[in-house]
Formats: C-alpha cells, sequence, structure tokens
C-alpha cells in the first residue's frame, strides 16, 4: 500500500496491465477446454490448481465483503450461474448476494482512492490527485424561507476534513471519557489537582473531575469599576477599525500582547458540525475597544490553549451573546476556560427585553441591522472568503458598546435581585458548564440523540418489527458516524431512516431507491443494512 501511495500513478497503470493480460489469457481460452483437458493430464492439473486459487481469491474477497457469515462459500460457478440450456447462462441463487458484494468492494475502493486522492495525508504526489483534491471555489446557494430573511448556504466541493490534520487525535468513542486539554493552569487560586488524588489526572480518568476553574469561576472578585456606571464608548467605525485574520504562530503571539493590554474583550466562535460527529470550531473572533480579530481555529487550533492567559484572568470581563455552546467548544478543541464572564443574553432577560437574540440587541444600540444571511455557511471553507468574514467579525465588533449599554442599565434599575449581580451569576453558572461526551442508550434511548427522543418528536406509528428495525438502524447509523467522524444527518438523515424502518428492504437495490439521492455512507454499507434489516425481521 506504501508503494502504492508514494507513487499513484505508476502504480494504476501496473494494476490496469495486469488486469488487462489476465483478460486477455482468459479470452484464449479454446470454447471446448473440458476437451482439452482429457487429452492432457498436466493441462487439466494446471487448470485445475488455477482454478482452484481463483476461487479461493474469490471466496476471500467474497468473506470480507458480505458481512452475512451465513452466506456460504462459493463452490463452483454453478453457485453464481447455471449453463441451461448449454452455451446460455442464467442466474443462480448465489448471484445477487455476489453482485451486492462486488458494488460493495467498488465502493470501498472508491472510498479508499477518494483519500489518497483528496487529503494532504498522503502528499498528494499525482499531478491527477492534485487537480481532483482541490477545493472549489465557494458557492452561494438562497434559501428562501416563510419570512422575509433569506439564507445563504456557503459551500463548496472537495472541502478537506480538517480533522485529518489535528495533532489531538478524535475519539468518538461513547466509552471513554473526555480528556482535559490542559496540564497547567493559569491565574490559579487553587492549583489543577486541588483536592485530588495524584493519579486523578491520569488519561481516562478526568470525566469524574469538576471543572477545573471552578474554584476561580465561584470565587471570583470582580474589578471594581464593573460596578461604577461610566460613559459608554462608541465602537470605532468599522472603516477605520483595524483587522487582522491570524493564521501563523506569529501573528497569534503579536494578538496576545494587545490582548494582555485590554481589561475586556469580545468573544464569539464559528462551528462545523456536519462533517464531524463531535464538530469542532473554525474560527474564533476578538474585539477589544480598538481592534478586531478573527482567528483561525482549524490552523491554530493546537495553539490557541494561550488564550486563557486572558479568558481565565479574573481581572479582565469576556463578553459573549449567548456562551453555552461557546463555552463547552473552547473546552472541548483547545482546553481554553472562561473566568469573569458577561454573557448579554442573560443580561437581556434580567432587563426583560422585547427579544434575546444578538440582532435585537444591535439594533437597539448600535442601529446596526446584522445580516445573518451567512448563518448556513461552511466554516471549512478556506480561504475563508471576504463576505464570511465580514459576517464573522460583526459578531464581536460591536459586543464591547452593548456590553456598556446594558451594564449602566443594570446598574440604574433598583430591585432586592441587584439587577447587575443577577446577570452576572447567570453567567457564572454558564462558565462553570462542563464539556462531556454523548453516550449511546440502545436500551432506552434517552439522551440528545437518543432514538426515543426522535421517535417521539415524528410521532410515527410503527409495527412492533418495524419498531426493532427503526432501533437497529438508529444504532447503526449512530456507530457508523462515530467511526467515520459524521454527523448522523450526513451518515442517513431522519426521513430516509424512518423509510427504511417502514418499508424495511431486504435487497441492496430496493434499499437504494428508498434513498434518493443515496448518502455516501448509504451506499457504502448497503449490504450491512439490509442484512441488519434481514435479522431484525427474522427475530421477529
Amino acid at each position: 500500500m506504501e508503494a502504492f501511495v508514494e507513487n499513484f500513478d505508476s502504480a494504476l497503470a501496473g494494476a490496469f496491465g495486469a488486469l488487462v493480460k489476465a483478460t486477455k489469457v482468459a479470452g484464449r481460452l479454446p470454447s471446448d477446454v473440458a476437451f482439452h483437458r482429457t487429452l492432457d493430464e498436466s493441462v487439466d492439473q494446471r487448470l485445475s490448481r488455477t482454478s482452484d486459487r481463483v476461487l479461493d481469491m474469490g471466496n476471500t474477497l467474497w468473506t470480507r465483503a458480505q458481512p452475512d457469515p451465513s452466506l456460504l462459500p462459493i463452490d463452483s460457478i454453478d453457485d453464481v450461474a447455471l449453463e441451461q440450456p448449454p452455451g446460455q447462462w442464467q442466474f443462480a441463487p448465489g448471484f445477487r448476494p455476489v453482485v451486492d458484494a462486488i458494488d460493495t468492494l467498488l465502493e470501498k475502493i472508491d472510498v479508499g482512492l477518494d483519500e489518497v486522492l483528496k487529503t494532504s495525508a498522503h502528499h498528494m504526489r499525482s499531478q491527477a490527485a492534485r487537480q481532483m483534491g482541490r477545493q472549489s471555489a465557494p458557492l452561494v446557494t438562497t434559501v428562501k424561507t416563510n419570512t422575509r430573511a433569506d439564507y445563504k448556504l456557503v459551500h463548496a466541493q472537495n472541502i478537506p476534513r480538517p480533522q485529518l490534520a489535528f495533532k489531538d487525535a478524535v475519539d468518538n468513542s461513547p466509552n471513554t471519557p473526555f480528556v482535559w486539554k490542559i496540564r497547567n493552569k493559569v491565574h490559579a487560586k487553587v492549583p489543577l489537582d486541588y483536592g485530588l488524588p495524584s493519579a486523578a489526572l491520569e488519561a481516562g480518568s478526568l470525566a469524574a473531575l469538576p471543572h477545573p476553574y471552578e474554584y476561580e469561576i465561584s470565587h471570583i472578585e470582580y474589578p471594581s469599576w464593573v460596578y461604577e456606571a461610566a460613559q459608554p464608548q462608541p465602537p470605532v467605525e468599522w472603516e477605520k477599525t483595524p483587522f487582522e485574520f491570524v493564521d501563523t504562530e506569529e501573528q497569534l503571539q503579536a494578538m496576545m500582547a494587545h490582548l494582555l493590554e485590554a481589561r475586556e474583550l469580545a468573544i464569539d466562535l464559528e462551528h462545523h458540525d456536519y462533517r464531524s460527529y463531535q464538530g469542532f470550531t473554525c474560527l474564533v473572533q476578538l474585539s477589544t475597544r480598538t481592534r478586531d480579530y478573527v482567528v483561525d481555529a482549524l490552523a491554530l487550533r493546537s495553539e490557541l490553549a494561550v488564550l486563557n492567559e486572558v479568558t481565565a484572568d479574573p481581572a479582565k470581563i469576556k463578553v459573549f451573546h449567548g456562551a453555552e455552546s461557546d463555552i463547552v467548544w473552547l473546552q472541548r478543541d483547545f482546553g481554553v476556560y472562561v473566568v469573569g464572564l458577561f454573557d448579554t443574553y442573560h443580561a437581556s432577560h434580567v432587563l426583560n427585553m422585547p427579544h434575546h437574540s444578538l440582532a435585537h440587541l444591535l439594533q437597539t444600540y448600535c442601529s446596526y441591522k446584522a445580516d445573518k444571511k451567512y448563518q448556513l455557511a461552511d466554516w471549512r471553507i478556506r480561504p475563508v472568503p471576504s463576505e464570511m468574514l465580514l459576517y464573522a467579525r460583526a459578531d464581536t465588533h460591536f459586543l464591547l458598546h452593548i456590553f456598556d449599554r446594558m451594564r449602566n442599565t443594570l446598574l440604574e434599575l433598583t430591585s432586592a435581585l441587584q439587577p447587575l449581580e443577577l446577570a452576572l451569576r447567570r453567567s457564572e453558572q454558564t462558565a462553570l458548564k462542563k464539556h462531556v461526551k454523548e453516550g449511546y442508550d440502545a436500551e432506552n434511548g434517552l439522551g440528545f440523540g437518543g432514538w426515543a427522543k426522535l421517535l417521539k418528536k415524528w410521532n410515527h406509528p410503527f409495527a412492533p418489527t418495524q419498531l426493532a428495525v427503526f432501533r437497529a438502524l438508529h444504532q447503526w447509523r449512530d456507530s457508523c458516524a462515530r467511526q467515520e467522524d459524521e454527523s448522523v444527518r450526513y451518515v442517513l438523515p431522519n426521513h430516509m431512516l424512518f423509510t427504511i424502518a417502514d418499508r424495511m428492504p431486504l435487497e441492496t437495490p430496493a434499499l437504494l431507491a428508498l434513498c434518493q439521492p443515496t448518502p455516501p455512507l448509504v451506499r457504502l454499507y448497503a449490504s450491512d443494512i439490509t442484512l441488519l434489516i434481514k435479522r431484525e425481521r427474522q427475530k421477529a
């Protein structure tokens, strides 16, 4: 395989040449080969040995390609096709399973070649590979909605899978805990192993540990200026604000030098979860009073733990809007934690505002109409299109001014609940959230992505056998998504899952006919799916 990867073009030519040669030799065999075997014993023995060898290789491929152990090996051509009458061939009972197995093999070969041709892990030595693996120019598709606002789906073909280049291997197993990414703790009031046995920090035992900054968040002393009303600082004009896209370590160091001088900063994230099981952060946006940054979180993923120098500093206020997911993603992807969070979403609730979206706050406090047309953008695209950068930058550029205005309003209110303290306490609860990997409950279907929740949501009536097939398919989908590091909706969309469970097809063509357009992994594992359906129906 290594030689194949290193010189793909010559390896492909060699494989094709061997196939052509074997085909030509087979074509030269006379039609009355059986008669010639009776004339020469040595010819008969050589043909028998060759036939046995070919049959053995065929059965090896057969057993590896088809997942059903109940299917017996092929003993002769009569298992696949029958010559009845002489010169006319008819399909035997074993024909369809063989065809399905060959289709599966070809699909797996296609996927394997796709990996060789399209990923940088194999250096892309072939010119053909470089052409086939190149990302296309971004495409914009307008998605109409029932409201006045339309959305723009920004996508591209052949986007490299960023997770293949991550230094920290992706672990989607439901049985292994999430492991902290940090081994040292900056701005600590208590050490990382505070109150824990020394062995507790070993990999594999971290799921039971508390939030590493729980003490610091729960015992935070905010800077005195937070409780003092002040004249709101208007945001610097968009065109006059220095902006930098950060994708090198040198740029990251320069950005950190600036952030360390700031007493407050605004933060937001852009995330992708369609071509990944757990998802990953693609961009991190940060703004101070005088500068805007957008950080390439794919290029600098392993370096971003340095952000703890500012995010874990209780003397600096970190302003987010709707930080619940961001807090978890920062932990999961970079080992970054936030001490001193002010979430404008919580503040909007304390102020009893009629709407709580960032778009509403931007309109209310900044007279800025947010363009949310790029909410469906694929943030893996590199280079990031300028329109997408503008969209991402806008999420933090105005946020510190919104913080000023909301803080002043909260301080003006007189209430026994102390509104500013209430907003800060709620923000602390958000900052204390931990990333926990999703398990899978096959028996009861509980959990965020469990089959019971999906079944209740769709309210689809199933007979007992159909329900058994649905549960088995749901579990297969989750397992496949974890193994391939894809989202469950990429593996098998919900509407197809319900259709398959309803129809319960037993043959590959019938299965594929129900799934149009056919998801790539459904086509690849079609024989596994039909076998799974067959087993559940037999159990019933």
